[in-house]
């Protein structure tokens, strides 16, 4: 089992666990972490942005280009670890990662529960 630490708004920190093959928005959702997600996960939106940690940022795969063009629309600062929580696949080769939540991005529901 691998983990990620997921930086909230607050500026408190959660441990997820993950196993790998699912996306980053779907393991967020799996741990009561809901990521608003207008287009629910299909790259038609960008309420899902995320800031991922050097140098995870530069292991995941570049963004194809449906998630460039969208990455263009946000309403939030831009930087080279901005990227769709829908588009990010998890493998072993992100244990350790921190995810932060853009400025604008919006928790759903109680994530304390």
């Amino acid at each position: 089992m691998y983990k990620i630490n997921v930086r909230l708004h607050s500026g408190e920190m959660r441990e997820v666990p993950f196993e790998g093959g699912e996306n980053l928005l779907d393991l967020l959702d799996d741990h009561n972490l809901r990521l608003r997600s207008d287009c629910g996960g299909l790259c038609a939106c960008v309420t899902c942005h995320v800031y991922l940690s050097y140098p995870y940022s530069e292991i995941v795969d570049c963004p194809d280009e449906d998630e460039k063009i969208m990455l263009t629309q946000v309403h939030t600062p831009i930087h080279k670890e901005s990227r769709l929580a829908c588009e990010i696949v998890m493998d072993k080769s992100l244990d350790g990662m921190t995810v932060k939540f853009a400025p604008g991005s919006e928790m759903l529901g109680d994530e304390d529960e």
